[in-house]
This record gives C-alpha cells, structure tokens and sequence, in this order.
C-alpha cells in the first residue's frame, strides 16, 4: 500500500481530498469490473442454454459519497483524470506511477494537486447542493 510520506507533505485542505480520492480507489479495486469477460457468449450459451446465458451479474451499486468522487473525476481535463485514476489505483510509488504516466514526478505532483483542488470544489459543492450533480 501506499506510504505516508505524500499525506504528511499536504495541508488539511488537501487532505480530506486525498482521503474521499483514496476510498474512491479503494472502491474502485474492490468492485473491479473486469472488461474482457472471462467465459465467451458462445460458450456461456453451451453451459447455460440461450437464455441463461444472456442474464448478467448485477453491477455493484456505487456509494453516494464514491460517485461524488467519480464524478468529480470525469469533469478533469484529460491528462489529469488519466494521472489521478493512475495513481489512485495502482498503488504504487510515485516514481513508478510517474513512468506510466510519462512525466517527470514534479509535473504528475502538479497535475495531482490540481486534481485534488479541482475535485475537492466539485465535493463541496454537490455536498451543498450549489449545482447539479450530473455529468
């Protein structure tokens, strides 16, 4: 898991963000979805009968405060959400997140900080219910 060193760097502002971002990739890992499926249609339909095999799984419902976070991390630009869901789902060092983004460990601690400033509005806001919380 990751260590503390990063959290103990931030101002309480900063903190709460990256803790609501933490248990949004925590979630996230959990409730992993899984985009290759692991028996094909034709062979579901062997096992199971035609109609058998078109029921799906139900897909786990997504916690208010988690889909706050979601949210407010589709509204990032590109290069920011792709950072932020990279390291708050690999869990991994920062150097190493920061090779598989292809930056520089500085420039993917900017994009995270304006990340976490940019999500952290978009918590309060929605939380205060000043606009909508639709994408």
């Amino acid at each position: 898991m990751r260590d503390n060193r990063i959290r103990s760097h931030m101002d309480r502002d900063t903190q709460w963000v990256h803790d609501r971002i933490t248990a949004w990739g925590k979630w996230v890992k959990s409730n992993e979805v899984h985009t290759w499926p692991t028996t094909t249609l034709l062979g579901r339909i062997i096992e199971q009968g035609a109609n058998g095999a078109a029921q799906g799984g139900k897909p786990p419902e997504m916690p208010r405060d988690i889909e706050i976070v979601e949210i407010g991390i589709l509204r990032l630009p590109a290069t920011d959400r792709h950072v932020c869901i990279t390291y708050y789902t690999l869990w991994e060092p920062p150097e190493v997140v920061a090779r598989k983004v292809r930056m520089s460990p500085r420039q993917m601690q900017a994009s995270l900080y304006r990340s976490r400033v940019r999500i952290g509005a978009y918590i309060d806001s929605a939380e205060n219910n000043l606009y909508a919380c639709t994408v």
